[in-house]
């Protein structure tokens, strides 16, 4: 699925819904391992390794979706791109 926000008025929508999403993916996640551990009542080592990779692997998209959230902010909203753009301390500063 891509997603893209072409205009400023769109955008908070955009992230909006990538927020869901993210947030939709980590419960049907945490779920899925709730009904598991219930449903078998044992944990054998390779479930438990792929457990720990998928929630890692969540919390890097999720890391990368918030880290683009802000670089999109600081690319598509003209408002604070001519704000940066004025005062160039702030851009020294952020990295």
């Amino acid at each position: 699925m891509r997603l893209s926000c072409p205009s400023t008025f769109w955008w908070p929508l955009c992230v909006t819904f990538m927020i869901k999403y993210v947030f939709l993916c980590i419960h049907c996640f945490v779920v899925a391992d709730a009904e598991g551990i219930s449903a078998t009542g044992v944990w054998d080592s390779m479930s438990v390794r792929h457990a720990f990779i998928r929630k890692v692997y969540l919390i890097l998209a999720v890391q990368l979706l918030i880290t683009t959230s802000i670089i999109a902010v600081f690319t598509f909203v003209e408002p604070v791109r001519l704000f940066v753009v004025q005062n160039p301390a702030i851009y020294w500063a952020s990295l």
